[in-house]
């Protein structure tokens, strides 16, 4: 069964372990992460999530996004960075620590209407934090 956003409009969040995948009509899959998932960033949780999303974007490695509450916020430092994806939106980065920092970090303020889930959420990248996926 197919859980809903809150829009209505909006795109099908799947539950966990589904075998959901992208496809050429369906470019994004939004699946519920299992369990627990974690982003370790030289040693400390710069996210911590029992709602993480996990995307499936065609010709893409799949990304867990977290819920903004479940990011460390304080640890993140907003940088100059912006870049357009045309299945997604606008994204803004984020360093560690410092705005010199490597960028870890980006999220979709805004995102366009097929990828409304990742709103309010948070994605590392994976060659500078480690991630810790329980279930």
């Amino acid at each position: 069964m197919t859980e809903m956003a809150a829009d209505p409009s909006s795109v099908p969040i799947y539950p966990a372990q589904s075998d959901m995948q992208p496809n050429a009509r369906r470019l994004l899959v939004f699946v519920r992460a299992a369990g627990r998932v974690r982003a370790l960033c030289e040693g400390e949780t710069g996210a911590d999530s029992q709602s993480a999303l996990l995307v499936c974007e065609l010709s893409h490695s799949r990304v867990y996004y977290f819920p903004r509450e479940d990011v460390r916020l304080d640890l993140l430092v907003g940088v100059a960075q912006t870049s357009h994806c045309p299945r997604k939106g606008d994204a803004s980065y984020f360093a560690f620590r410092a705005a010199d920092g490597p960028v870890v970090a980006w999220s979709y303020e805004d995102p366009i209407e097929k990828a409304m889930p990742l709103g309010g959420y948070v994605a590392f990248y994976e060659d500078h934090v480690t991630l810790d996926i329980e279930g």
